[in-house]
């Protein structure tokens, strides 16, 4: 990034600005040296806020037609960072060398900043990381789907909070396209962050626009006002419209369990699908390339409750 006329804009010439830095400092200089790399930029940059589902897979095409190298480093802006790497551990499942996607707080150039520690600390972590999508930030190798942004300013400017529930792993189900994908301007995912007081016209309003799936994001263990029978009723007639419903806490560290409170009980009476810990970037990611792949209505909520690139623990 650099200063335009009304705040920071995307700046192209990375390779060259990066080069140029190594050569002022001797903390990474010897170091890369060592290693043979070289940088592809996007033909236009984009401010990650507005990168769309379309892009996901263009950048998962890309580092495909890199995959001969030994490793992929991809920089990306910090706002939607943790939906793009989350996108990209789906559709890149089977690769087999590592890509690690990185950002920075504060641009390249910004005195005291860290991008260029984000950056040269990835491309060494690189060498020596096993394949799949991985997140680097501040000195720290994340899982691509367990990664949420948690602050706006500081350097520590993301974490994994849902892998504190569980380290037991699930073993991965392979996804793959299927015979009739959708576009991605067709598919549409909502998310509804539920409140005190929310009323059923509203969902009613949210279910006559037809949304291919709605995201609950509900309190604690998976809750919602039960007493409130017209908002259940609603989620009942969006269930029977072919609208896929999932759940997922909206606790910073949480997962959903509907064994424990009687709420529970009547959503899984619905058909909501149970999110355990997935987070909401990787449960929003997964329902949209899962319905871009092409697969059916009853097909993704099988999928859905199955880990398919450790998004989920049990």
């Amino acid at each position: 990034m650099q200063a335009g006329d009304h705040g920071l804009v995307p700046a192209s010439g990375l390779a060259q600005r990066l080069k140029a830095l190594l050569g002022d400092t001797r903390k990474y200089k010897s170091q890369l040296e060592e290693i043979n790399w070289g940088l592809t930029e996007c033909a236009q940059l984009l401010d990650s806020a507005n990168i769309v589902p379309a892009d996901w897979e263009r950048m998962a095409d890309q580092c495909l037609e890199h995959k001969q190298a030994d490793a992929i480093v991809l920089v990306h802006g910090t706002d939607t960072l943790a939906y793009t790497s989350c996108a990209l551990a789906y559709l890149l499942q089977k690769i087999d060398i590592p890509v690690i996607i990185t950002g920075s707080q504060k641009p390249l150039e910004a005195p005291g900043g860290d991008a260029l520690d984000n950056l040269a600390g990835a491309m060494l972590k690189a060498g020596h990381t096993e394949p799949g999508v991985w997140v680097y930030f501040d000195q720290r190798l994340m899982p691509a789907t367990r990664v949420v942004k948690k602050d706006a300013i500081h350097f520590a400017g993301f974490d994994t909070p849902r892998l504190l529930r569980s380290t037991e792993s699930i073993a991965a189900t392979q996804i793959t396209w299927q015979t009739t994908p959708r576009e991605w301007e067709s598919i549409q995912i909502v998310n509804i962050h539920m409140m005190p007081g929310y009323q059923a016209r509203y969902l009613d309003a949210l279910i006559a626009t037809r949304p291919n799936a709605i995201i609950l994001s509900l309190y604690g263990l998976g809750t919602l006002a039960d007493h409130n029978t017209e908002l259940l009723e609603a989620l009942c007639k969006a269930h029977e419209q072919g609208i896929i419903i999932v759940a997922i806490s909206q606790c910073y560290i949480g997962h959903i369990d509907f064994s424990v409170y009687a709420t529970g009980a009547q959503l899984t009476q619905i058909g909501v699908l149970n999110g355990r810990d997935i987070t909401l970037e990787a449960a929003y990611t997964k329902l949209m390339v899962l319905f871009r792949l092409g697969y059916s209505i009853s097909q993704i909520e099988a999928l859905f409750e199955l880990n398919i690139s450790d998004e989920m623990s049990g």
